[in-house]
């Protein structure tokens, strides 16, 4: 898994190079907590929500030019997890960027999930928005770190990598280029007449994705989507 992350992000990175970055959105970001030269946990409260996350930024890191690149955890996972499994750290400490692993909430299931497109009924009420969540948290290290705004990136593994997706399409304002292992676009079932919508800026894709994966299948399958979003 490391060394396809490491791919995924490096090449994101390249293609985001010639992709638009930037813009905004009205949103409510309340105080929160971290160390901004290092570590965290951090936390972040969008909307009046409280949300967590860690943060690493390499020593030879420079503000205004360097990319950032938001790694999304699989389900049951943590952004402590997915730092520690991807080792992406290590290769920002190694390729210059910062890197933010932010944490799921819980589920009606009992473990964090991401809320992607169409899984309602994977929470009890309403759904975490995970996308506002996404955009205060690019906001905010923009406001604090200063990454090139036209280098910021979005990876995930799993259902973190249905999120990429997600944030491909509604963030794609701020985010250059997403990078999606073992994920899918949507987790909408076959008798679901709900679409995707279209992205809301042009953004560069990679998606790598194994043909024996029994959990997300590779070629989309015909029965309820609901366990691959579990």
């Amino acid at each position: 898994m490391k060394k396809v992350f490491y791919y995924v992000v490096l090449t994101s990175v390249a293609m985001g190079l010639i992709s638009c970055g930037g813009g905004g959105s009205n949103i409510s970001l309340g105080p929160g907590s971290c160390n901004f030269q290092q570590g965290g946990p951090c936390s972040l409260t969008v909307n009046g929500v409280s949300r967590t996350y860690v943060r690493h930024i390499p020593a030879n890191y420079q503000q205004n030019s360097s990319a950032l690149v938001i790694a999304l955890h699989g389900s049951q996972g943590s952004g402590s997890q997915m730092q520690s499994a991807s080792e992406l750290s290590t290769k920002a400490d190694q390729t210059r960027f910062a890197v933010a692993y932010p944490d799921a909430l819980l589920s009606n299931q009992g473990h964090t999930l991401w809320s992607v497109f169409y899984n309602d009924f994977a929470f009890t009420g309403t759904p975490p928005d995970d996308v506002t969540f996404l955009r205060g948290l690019i906001i905010t290290q923009e406001a604090n770190i200063h990454p090139d705004s036209k280098k910021i990136f979005v990876t995930g593994f799993s259902i973190g990598g249905y999120m990429s997706h997600r944030a491909g399409v509604q963030l794609s304002d701020l985010v250059a280029a997403i990078g999606v292992v073992e994920g899918s676009l949507d987790a909408i079932a076959p008798t679901d007449t709900r679409t995707v919508p279209a992205a809301v800026a042009p953004v560069s894709v990679l998606i790598l994705h194994g043909d024996q994966d029994t959990a997300v299948a590779y070629c989309g399958d015909s029965s309820s989507t609901s366990t691959l979003a579990s």
